[in-house]
């Protein structure tokens, strides 16, 4: 189940981050949509973590997530995951306090990295043995 909940969360983050990103010329529009693709983003992300910590005792297994390739590979997920969150807090401060310019570089790599988290997390792993 805590599989399904964080795939649909990332899912409809993904659909919140294309409108945003196609709306971008109407300010409002914009914030709203990249506002709720990072809500949905860390909702996903406090499901994926609680259901392994404190429901599956730290095993991803028991918590409905199995891996489907070697743990080298997962390892680069979680390390790709964890820059994109970071650089998608810093993309939130800078379109908060206008810098538009750091806005528009970081979006670049944003886009890329949590296209490639995204995609690779749907192959890494899978609901059920």
């Amino acid at each position: 189940m805590a599989y399904w909940i964080v795939t649909s969360g990332m899912s409809v983050a993904s659909l919140c981050f294309a409108v945003g990103l196609y709306t971008r010329k109407n300010r409002s529009s914009h914030r709203l949509w990249m506002s709720a693709g990072i809500a949905c983003v860390l909702s996903a992300a406090v499901a994926l973590l609680a259901s392994i910590y404190l429901f599956g005792d730290g095993d991803r297994s028991a918590a409905g997530f199995y891996p489907t390739v070697d743990e080298f590979w997962i390892t680069i997920h979680r390390l790709i995951a964890a820059i994109a969150t970071v650089l998608m807090l810093f993309m939130a401060g800078t379109g908060y306090f206008r810098k538009a310019d750091w806005h528009r570089r970081a979006a670049i790599w944003f886009i890329l990295l949590y296209s490639i988290v995204y995609f690779s997390g749907l192959f890494l792993f899978e609901s059920a043995r």
